[in-house]
């Protein structure tokens, strides 16, 4: 018994010498380690800081040369904006004043509610309702989801790649009409699945959408994100044009 005790005492003491011994070099490597990684932070920040006033530079140019940059690029066009729910004002303010440089005339703006990506078995059957009701007699509805169909419905009333007969230049009439397109946009305005300014049923050749001020949370397969894709593609399809907008959280990238 004695013994044992004696060797539990040495092991110990050989543990509390070797601790002592041990922590004075941990130390050294552990303030090492710690200036070494203080050094590349301030690096970093300093990096940063001059990649910062890049950006900063580079804006203010933008800013100042965009009337001279945009001036008479799109004379004559007529375009619709398109914004999704959560779309900052101030990019669709900045597109609108971009817009207006570049020469074309912004039709009006149409602004999808949240209601629009809601994937409830209610709100769908509702949509998909509407839509059935409202679709030109001439338009065959493609195979998707309610969102996929209602977005073919808006672009063939608010975009289209024909000058309008009525009017001189390159202005848009909506493919449905202008008296058409104006019914179809009371009644999805009427189930609040959009909000309207300005006069986009008069039709446009050109859109623009501007997406939400930060990424959908599920990502890709978001409903919010499924239906700014299906805006995109239906838009794309019927207009001279379609430009997808936003800032660059909203990306996910």
């Amino acid at each position: 018994l004695v013994s044992i005790v004696a060797v539990f005492l040495a092991l110990s003491v050989g543990i509390v010498l070797g601790s002592n011994e041990l922590r004075g070099a941990a130390l050294t490597a552990l303030d090492r380690t710690s200036n070494a990684l203080s050094t590349k932070l301030n690096a970093a920040n300093n990096e940063n800081s001059v990649l910062q006033q890049e950006v900063s530079g580079d804006r203010s140019f933008a800013q100042a040369a965009e009337p001279v940059l945009l001036a008479h690029l799109l004379d004559g066009q007529r375009v619709v904006v398109v914004t999704a729910p959560g779309a900052p004002a101030g990019v669709v303010s900045g597109v609108t004043a971009a817009l207006g440089d570049a020469g074309a005339t912004v039709s009006g703006q149409v602004a999808l509610s949240a209601r629009f990506a809601d994937t409830s078995a209610s709100n769908l059957s509702l949509l998909d309702q509407l839509t059935q009701r409202v679709a030109p007699s001439g338009l065959t509805l493609a195979n998707g989801t309610p969102q996929q169909q209602a977005a073919q419905v808006l672009a063939s009333a608010l975009v289209s790649s024909r000058p309008s007969s009525g009017s001189s230049g390159s202005s848009g009439s909506g493919g449905s009409g202008s008296q058409s397109a104006q019914t179809i946009l009371s009644s999805y305005s009427a189930g609040q699945f959009i909000t309207v300014s300005g006069q986009p049923a008069q039709g446009a050749t050109l859109a623009v959408i501007v997406t939400p001020a930060s990424a959908p949370a599920a990502g890709n397969s978001d409903p919010a994100n499924q239906a700014i894709v299906s805006l995109a593609q239906e838009f794309g399809s019927v207009s001279e044009a379609t430009v997808v907008a936003g800032p660059s959280a909203g990306s996910g990238q």
